[in-house]
């Protein structure tokens, strides 16, 4: 994946303020992935700042219109993709949610950063 190209691309939809790294590079991949998958689906997705700041175990948070089993398998199975694309250093555990107080809570309280579809 060529990331210059993608930030650029995406620099125009999603406020990010995180520093270029391995998880940055991670959640963008992560991001990708997930917006092609749930299209319209998908409302917000934010990101810890950094990989070991947890969330009741989690590091990532998906805000959806609606939800269901199979959806997580799959957001599963693009975690795992991501993990090897970065040869397993990088690990995103998210938690789906349509529960919009969540996201809010992460972005205000933990500072979480926010990556709006």
């Amino acid at each position: 994946m060529d990331y210059p190209k993608t930030l650029k691309r995406l620099n125009y939809r999603i406020p990010l303020i995180m520093p270029f790294n391995e998880w940055f590079s991670a959640v963008i991949s992560f991001y990708t992935k997930i917006s092609k998958y749930l299209g319209e689906n998908l409302i917000e997705i934010v990101a810890a700042p950094e990989e070991d700041a947890l969330y009741h175990g989690y590091n990532v948070v998906i805000l959806v219109k609606t939800c269901d089993p199979e959806m997580n398998e799959k957001i599963a199975r693009i975690e795992t993709e991501v993990a090897e694309e970065f040869s397993g250093k990088i690990s995103i555990s998210s938690y789906v949610t349509k529960n919009r107080e969540i996201i809010e809570y992460a972005k205000r309280f933990l500072k979480w950063k926010s990556m709006k579809y």
